[in-house]
C-alpha cells in the first residue's frame, strides 16, 4: 500500500517510555515501546524517533537528543517498535515520539509532509 493513501488511518495503540516522569540520569539506560496498527503497511515503511528537547532562551523547544526505535516483532496483529537510550546529560527535559514514513527516496524526515507527533 501507499503510505500517503493510509497515513491518517495508521493507529498508534500505545506508547510507553520507562521513567520519563522523573529527571533523566547520566549513565542510566531507559527503554520504551510503541505498538501500532500498520493498516496494511510493512514495518519497514514506518520509523519512530524518541526526541528529547529543552527550552532555549527564546522559549522555543530545541532538540538535544534523538534515538531511533527499532522494529522488534508483530504481536496480535500490531507492530512493536522498541528503543533503548542512555542520555548524554542529566536533568528534566521534554520528550516526544515522532512517527515518519521510510522510503529510499526520502533521505530526510522533513522532506515529506507526513510526520506525526505522538
Amino acid at each position: 500500500k501507499n503510505v500517503s493513501e493510509i497515513w491518517d488511518s495508521i493507529y498508534v495503540v500505545s506508547t510507553e517510555i520507562a521513567k520519563t516522569n522523573e529527571a533523566l540520569t547520566l549513565g542510566e539506560t531507559y527503554s520504551g515501546t510503541v505498538k501500532v496498527d500498520l493498516k496494511g503497511l510493512e514495518p519497514k515503511d514506518l520509523g519512530f524517533e524518541f526526541i528529547i528537547s529543552e527550552s532555549n532562551r527564546k522559549g522555543e523547544q530545541e532538540i538535544i537528543e534523538k534515538q531511533d526505535f527499532v522494529f522488534s516483532k508483530i504481536e496480535d496483529g500490531l507492530a512493536i517498535y522498541d528503543v533503548t537510550f542512555s542520555p548524554k546529560q542529566s536533568g528534566i527535559f521534554n520528550y516526544g515520539i515522532r512517527m515518519y514514513p521510510i522510503h529510499e527516496y526520502l533521505p530526510y524526515h522533513q522532506d515529506f509532509s507526513y510526520i506525526r507527533w505522538i
